[in-house]
């Protein structure tokens, strides 16, 4: 049996957090560059779901992983949104 859902939820929860610690670790958050790894920190969210979805199938353990760093890239989206001034 396979969980083909799992690592597409868990390639972009990956890839939001590593765009919500590379709009950190930039500082400024006016430049084209940290607005552009804000864009693409929204994919955690999408990945959150995905990964959830995958929980209901055999083997789990990369959905899981996906959930993990999905809910830490969503948690994240907030501060981002407010440090661009989105709100």
């Amino acid at each position: 049996p396979r969980n083909t859902i799992a690592p597409y939820g868990f390639a972009l929860s990956f890839t939001g957090m590593l765009a919500v610690f590379a709009f950190g670790a930039l500082g400024k958050p006016a430049t084209l560059v940290s607005t552009c790894f804000a864009v693409i920190a929204v994919l955690s969210l999408p990945g959150l779901l995905l990964s959830l979805v995958a929980l209901w199938w055999r083997p789990r353990r990369l959905a899981g992983w996906g959930v993990a760093l999905g809910l830490f890239g969503s948690l994240n989206l907030a501060a981002i949104a407010f440090s661009l001034r989105w709100f």
